[in-house]
């Protein structure tokens, strides 16, 4: 681990000496695109090539002008086949794109010619495909009128052979293309009739979840869960050497949730009661982690259960904590980790770093004024991230859907 973070520092410094000649902002951007590669990746071989592979895969994801494999190799004294390699590694481990928002400066990203173009096509796709669970409204000639039920709006599909089958107020989840007239029906995924006792409680539960009605259930059954992995693990936020072990831990708590632990007040487990509203065991699916996530090896990850936000897995969660709750100089490439953490939407909930921060201000605007030198006051501290992250403000919300017991 020492060797490898060496070895990650060392092509930091390779990268900062090579690119100084881009100026500060795309010399950041390589930069970033470095952290996150070297988060999600064992770095092996020589550091040079790396830099010269993170170089490259830059210059081409901007379409930089005047960068060509001869004048990389020429920069970097590595062989083209050599960071070929490494760039078509990173292509595939972050799934780059022609100037990939993630990545690219702002200012190269406002003026790129595709970016207007890019846009447009991701809102006609987003408009082409309508997946959610829809209500059968009424017959329309030779179509049917559905509706929505996240959004109520309605629908006119054509097109399939099972639509003939699909009664009023039945549910259907499925998705929609739009046509000349009227929209596509795809095929039915799921139907669900309210005249069958089992399918009437998840259509219940389903319109609770699009109504907002679910809330107060879903978040009686997730403090339910924080007290059980405290119960479980001795801790609401545990820590495992790697995403297999984290993978195996998450599936070993689920099943001894629903059939060991008996619900506080009921005395029954939540399998026991399902048991007797329908007759049989539900079924406990098996949670599979990312197979980018599993080949992490040499990274810890964390289980962290939250009462409003359900259960996240989050890699280096750990030393975001110790950032906050220890001394954060001592946390590897901690400056590495403060602009990631800045940066990059997904990394940790935007809910649970202002709950750290909020737990001891003052230490919080010490750890981000190690990275962002403009940084002086807790205000600075929340400009900086609604300047960087769109999802900033962004709340959590309930991820589990209750469902209704069998009426009897």
């Amino acid at each position: 681990m020492a060797d490898e973070r060496q070895k990650i520092q060392r092509v930091k410094r390779i990268l900062i000496e090579k690119t100084a000649v881009l100026g500060e902002e795309e010399r950041e951007a390589c930069l970033k695109l470095w952290r996150a590669v070297a988060r999600k990746m064992k770095i092996r071989g020589k550091p040079e090539a790396w830099a010269a592979g993170v170089y490259y895969t830059y210059c081409r994801m901007i379409l930089k002008e005047g960068v060509s494999r001869k004048s990389v190799e020429e920069l970097f004294t590595v062989s083209q086949g050599t960071f070929t390699r490494i760039y078509t590694e990173i292509n595939k481990l972050l799934n780059l794109s022609i100037y990939d928002k993630r990545f690219t400066p702002s200012r190269i990203y406002g003026e790129s010619p595709l970016v207007k173009l890019k846009e447009a096509l991701r809102l006609i796709d987003e408009k082409e495909t309508v997946t959610s669970y829809f209500e059968v409204k009424e017959k329309k000639g030779d179509g049917i009128l559905l509706v929505n039920l996240e959004d109520g709006r309605e629908y006119l599909a054509k097109g399939k052979t099972a639509l003939r089958e699909l009664k009023v107020s039945q549910i259907v989840h499925s998705s929609l293309y739009p046509n000349v007239d009227a929209y596509i029906f795809s095929g039915v995924s799921k139907v669900f009739d309210p005249e069958d006792a089992d399918h009437r409680a998840f259509i219940e539960s389903v319109k609770d979840y699009y109504s907002g009605r679910h809330i107060g259930k879903a978040l009686e059954i997730q403090r339910d869960l924080c007290e059980a992995c405290i119960d479980y693990f001795g801790s609401a936020d545990p820590v495992f050497e790697n995403a297999r072990e984290a993978e195996k831990a998450i599936n070993a708590f689920m099943r001894w949730y629903s059939r060991e632990r008996k619900i506080p007040g009921r005395g029954k487990t939540p399998a026991q009661i399902y048991f007797e509203d329908y007759g049989r065991l539900p079924d406990t699916p098996e949670t599979k982690f990312p197979r980018e996530l599993l080949e992490t090896e040499d990274v810890e990850v964390s289980l962290v259960f939250d009462e409003t936000g359900g259960i996240y897995i989050l890699p280096h969660y750990s030393e975001v904590k110790e950032l906050f709750q220890g001394d954060f100089r001592k946390v590897p490439s901690y400056r590495s980790l403060v602009r990631t953490l800045v940066a990059e939407e997904g990394f940790v909930p935007p809910f649970l770093i202002r709950k750290m921060i909020n737990e001891d201000p003052e230490r919080a605007v010490e750890v981000f004024a190690s990275a962002y030198k403009d940084v002086k006051t807790l205000k600075d501290v929340f400009k900086l991230f609604e300047k960087n992250r769109s999802d900033w403000k962004k709340e959590p919300e309930p991820s589990i859907i209750p469902i209704k017991s069998k009426e009897r």
